[in-house]
């Protein structure tokens, strides 16, 4: 409008503040959009007949906004470049299409120095992302050896409580560490993620289903438990000491073989139990206090015939001395039984005997025999099953032992087959073998007398 320039240039400043009012615009409009309204706003101050003077003063305020912008942007290079350096781009680049053209002269020039300063920011920022792809292309790999390491953890060798809380603290550790690589955004990222999830969905239901069978066995456990409580409960009050001693020691063991059981009710039934078999072991136990006191006669009849067979000479031994130390061993026979702390008295006994016998030239296995007879009857009298089966299998093998030895012996004198009778060796040889034959029969007769007394008592 040729008109009025004052008027045209009011204008022109009002069509100008309200572009900048104006906000964004499509990305992909932007540009040729702002080339076309740079372009006719260039060629209002081309071509309209505005006076040089308004014109010129126009220009240089222009140029120093933009020397002002290049000058920020210039500033900003020289920054460490992080997301505010890109904002602060992003506004110069803004505030740059806002503000008019400058003069021909200095309108290529000022253009150049702001294209330089963001070109260098640019470059700058494309550095940066390098950096932090490659940053991100490690944290990757990271990811998937975490993953790896995970997969490679088997759960089909895990067989205990200790072993499942020990692959749960391993499995815990990779976790942390994989979160703490944190997301990213790259290919592969939702892979990774998919099979860190999964391979922790196998572990954890194959730890559930351990722990529910675990459950299962504990109160099976329980139950079993509960059906040995029972029964020591039929067995407290019980006078049949010998048998119900023995059931309850076997239910005791029984007990300790079976697993753990439910905390909250095991802890219950283990006090009930123990308060059970307590009840009868204190009965037991005061019953044989009495017992042992019942006992007590005994052992001062015995002290009576162990100070007659001591006192008894063997100096000079005659049939007489014989028989008498014979009635005193039946004596000592029928008085019965020991109390618990004084059985060792029997043993002093029987080496006393051993004495005697030797004095008195009673043959060995004369001296044996009656030796081991006493012995038996303080097996008996004791009703130590465990003793006599013991002594019995002990007896066994030694007989077991004679005959292997017997064989031999008779395997070797065919050596002597062909050597004179009156010869040394082969009379020592046969002497061996008649002395191996009487130790056999000697042990058999022990065994029968043993065997006897054990069926019946």
């Amino acid at each position: 409008k040729e008109e009025n320039i004052g008027e045209s240039f009011k204008e022109f400043r009002e069509i100008q503040d309200k572009w900048r009012e104006v906000g964004p615009v499509p990305r992909a409009e932007s540009q040729n959009l702002w080339q076309t309204y740079k372009h006719h706003e260039e060629n209002f101050y081309d071509f309209i007949r505005i006076s040089k003077e308004l014109r010129d003063l126009d220009f240089k305020k222009n140029l120093e906004a933009k020397v002002a912008i290049c000058e920020e942007a210039e500033a900003g290079s020289a920054k460490p470049i992080n997301e505010e350096t890109f904002k602060l781009l992003q506004n110069l680049h803004k505030k740059w299409k806002e503000i008019g053209p400058v003069d021909r002269e200095n309108r290529e020039i000022i253009w150049q120095r702001f294209s330089e300063a963001t070109k260098l920011v640019h470059d700058m920022r494309r550095q940066h992302y390098e950096v932090v792809q490659r940053e991100k292309e490690v944290r990757l790999q990271q990811k998937e050896e975490i993953v790896a390491q995970l997969e490679a953890l088997t759960i089909a060798g895990l067989k205990t409580h200790n072993q499942w809380q020990q692959a749960a603290k391993q499995r815990e550790a990779l976790g942390d560490a994989f979160r703490k690589v944190g997301r990213i955004n790259l290919p592969g990222n939702d892979a990774l993620w998919t099979r860190f999830r999964e391979t922790n969905r196998e572990f954890n239901r194959a730890k559930n289903h351990y722990y529910k069978e675990i459950k299962k066995e504990q109160y099976q456990n329980l139950e079993r438990k509960k059906a040995l409580l029972d029964r020591a409960k039929e067995l407290m009050d019980s006078e049949n000491w010998k048998e119900t001693t023995t059931e309850l020691k076997k239910i005791q063991s029984d007990w300790k073989k079976i697993g753990f059981a439910p905390r909250t009710e095991s802890e219950a039934v283990w006090q009930e139990f123990k308060v059970v078999c307590n009840h009868f072991f204190d009965r037991l136990t005061e019953r044989n206090k009495a017992q042992d006191q019942a006992l007590f006669t005994n052992y001062e009849e015995k002290q009576k015939v162990f100070t007659a067979v001591e006192a008894l000479d063997s100096s000079n031994p005659t049939p007489e001395t014989v028989s008498a130390l014979k009635a005193y061993i039946t004596k000592w026979k029928e008085i019965g039984p020991l109390p618990r702390e004084k059985r060792s008295f029997e043993q002093d006994f029987n080496n006393l005997l051993d004495t005697k016998f030797k004095d008195l030239k009673v043959s060995k296995e004369e001296a044996r025999l009656i030796r081991f007879e006493n012995k038996v009857n303080t097996l008996v009298d004791n009703d130590d099953k465990r003793a006599i089966t013991k002594e019995i299998d002990g007896l066994q093998k030694r007989i077991d032992e004679a005959k292997r030895e017997l064989n031999t012996l008779e395997n070797n004198i065919l050596f002597f087959s062909s050597s004179n009778a009156n010869s040394p060796l082969l009379r020592n040889a046969q002497q061996k073998i008649e002395r191996v034959r009487d130790e056999i029969e000697l042990l058999k007769k022990q065994k029968r007398m043993l065997r006897d007394a054990n069926n019946n008592s």
